[in-house]
């Protein structure tokens, strides 16, 4: 019976620890674009109306993996996927869903970059794979990105 117990205390010190996950609530702002033209690049705001409620969604984070809870995401930006480490306390996961997409015609895409703050908060920009018509109706790529902010579940 001891030796039993021994090694069942031995298997518990090497078992790998639980890796903790963070739960954050995540606000986003105005969707931007950026605009090519002859006279170079610019910026502006996708508006949505006054009275559009601000996207927001739950970000799950553990070692190995980025959680989106986003059930009616209008660019289907839900689910779990790997995240890749992009510095210190920063990461970038990407998310892809079946349309419909709010930025393209088809099947959607959305890069999710963040990095943590001093106060606990997560800096947040994703950058959804988009697509538009031009006047002679050819389809091309164009940047939108939406910055945001997260924080942590529980904060006072």
């Amino acid at each position: 019976m001891k030796t039993a117990s021994i090694v069942l205390a031995f298997a518990a010190s090497i078992a790998p620890v639980a890796a903790q996950a963070d739960s954050f609530d995540c606000v986003l702002d105005d969707p931007q674009i950026i605009n090519e033209s002859d006279a170079g690049l610019s910026g502006s705001v996708i508006s949505f109306g006054e009275n559009a409620e601000p996207w927001s969604f739950r970000l799950i984070t553990s070692e190995r993996t980025t959680a989106i809870e986003w059930p009616n995401s209008p660019i289907q930006l839900n689910g779990e996927t790997p995240r890749i480490q992009t510095g210190p306390e920063a990461f970038a996961s990407f998310h892809v869903g079946r349309g419909p997409c709010m930025f393209t015609e088809g099947h959607c895409g959305a890069i999710t970059h963040y990095s943590g703050q001093a106060d606990g908060s997560l800096s947040l920009l994703i950058q959804p794979i988009a697509l538009t018509r031009t006047e002679d109706s050819a389809r091309v790529p164009f940047l939108a990105y939406l910055p945001g902010t997260c924080t942590p579940e529980n904060h006072e």
